[in-house]
């Protein structure tokens, strides 16, 4: 929608000093210091935080989540004093995670590998099967018309001997 309409500025009965009085300037937008962060960063930390990141769809949602992860973060930092054992064992296990995820991503990969053999093995049992079926049709023909001129043949001759004089 299109900015709201701001009133004509007040003037000042001076003529010679024409003063804006106006205040209701609308706030500037101004980026903030920090640039906004990915959705793939809010959602590592989402992770890192134990949060669950499946169900989200749009940004707005990761954005919260994101901010309940922080604060969940913050508050485990600090209920623990921010002690070096605790940053240890959730860098621990966010490799560990990190881990997983690349083991699911290599047997992915490797599924997929096994089906695209296994759909081209197929395709060419196909081909060849409609190949084989192809040439066994070629070849009944051939002998069908190789029967009809051999009948042909020994009706011609028959009909050749009957009309020989005896």
């Amino acid at each position: 929608p299109p900015p709201p309409r701001r009133p004509p500025p007040k003037r000042s009965t001076d003529a010679t000093d024409a003063v804006d009085l106006t205040d209701e300037s609308p706030p500037k937008r101004s980026r903030s210091a920090t640039p906004r962060k990915s959705v793939k960063e809010m959602k590592a930390t989402i992770t890192r935080a134990g949060l669950p990141t499946s169900d989200l769809v749009e940004r707005a949602d990761v954005e919260a989540r994101h901010a309940a992860a922080l604060d969940r973060l913050a508050e485990a930092e600090n209920a623990s004093g921010g002690d070096a054992a605790l940053a240890r064992r959730v860098a621990a296990r966010e490799k560990e995670r990190e881990r997983a995820r690349e083991r699911r991503e290599r047997k992915d990969a490797e599924l997929a590998r096994r089906l695209a053999a296994e759909e081209a093995t197929a395709r060419r049992a196909a081909k060849k099967n409609a190949e084989e079926k192809e040439a066994k049709r070629k070849a009944e023909a051939q002998r069908a018309e190789a029967a009809k001129k051999r009948a042909a043949e020994t009706k011609r001759r028959a009909a050749a001997a009957a009309a020989a004089p005896p």
